[in-house]
């Protein structure tokens, strides 16, 4: 589920469960096992650090994050664990998040975004704040999909895929509605239409374009205005597939 590079992209970070958690470092450049990080048992995702290049971050059981400093043989060389971000039973979060700079940013089942600034050698949390309108206008939506998020980090806007009705066990369901944020202010830009969007991504060129995806086709739209404007879809681009990712190839014209 979760195999990722470090940010100097001399590693490769591999998620076990087996069913004890930990991960597995490989040597890209010699393409051997360097270790098995078990310091990371409990947690689970890797959320590779970009000024710390042989540094990782994981969700931890008890609501916290666990950072593993690695040295240049690809062994632990330090750990540091947080105090909660967010409480595992009330208001549990998503594993996928996004990032502007060293802050993630996360959201919850409830609709709640939480963000973990890594600059520092602790890591701190800003005060998390609600996708809902604090009126109740939204009650009843909530936050659903895989890759539901996602950051263009000039525009510093959110995209979150959000469907209404929802309850316990709905946090898989596809995006009814597409819903945009600035980050800054935490204000709603847009809503539009979702097309049972399950992941998305954007792309972070000067003419931005949002990609989702409803395990099989592949829907563009223009992510340069507030309100992403639909332009076309891609149709039977995967098997069931749940992923999306734009590459820095040239764009799409």
């Amino acid at each position: 589920n979760y195999l990722r590079q470090s940010t100097d992209g001399e590693l490769l970070f591999v998620q076990n469960a087996t069913p004890a958690t930990s991960v597995t470092v490989v040597d890209l450049k010699t393409r051997q096992f360097a270790d098995e990080v078990t310091a990371a048992a409990g947690c689970w995702s890797i959320i590779p650090l970009p000024s710390r290049p042989r540094s990782f971050a994981t969700i931890c059981g008890d609501g916290g994050l666990l950072t593993i400093d690695l040295d240049t043989a690809g062994k632990p060389a330090g750990q540091q664990r947080s105090k909660p971000m967010f409480e595992l039973e009330k208001d549990p979060i998503f594993t996928h998040t996004e990032n502007v700079g060293d802050t993630f940013y996360f959201v919850s089942y409830n609709g709640n975004v939480y963000s973990a600034d890594f600059s520092g050698k602790e890591v701190s949390f800003g005060a998390p704040w609600s996708l809902l309108d604090a009126a109740g206008k939204d009650r009843g939506w909530r936050p659903g999909g895989y890759n539901l998020l996602a950051i263009n980090r000039a525009s510093k806007r959110l995209y979150v895929g959000m469907h209404p009705n929802g309850a316990e066990g709905t946090h898989k369901t596809p995006a009814a509605e597409i819903w945009v944020y600035d980050l800054a202010t935490h204000k709603r830009l847009a809503r539009v239409p979702g097309k049972n969007a399950l992941s998305m991504s954007v792309s972070q060129d000067d003419k931005p374009r949002l990609f989702t995806i409803d395990g099989g086709n592949v829907n563009i739209y223009d992510a340069t205005p507030a309100a992403p404007v639909f332009k076309t879809t891609i149709q039977a681009a995967g098997e069931t597939a749940l992923q999306v990712e734009p590459q820095p190839t040239g764009g799409l014209k």
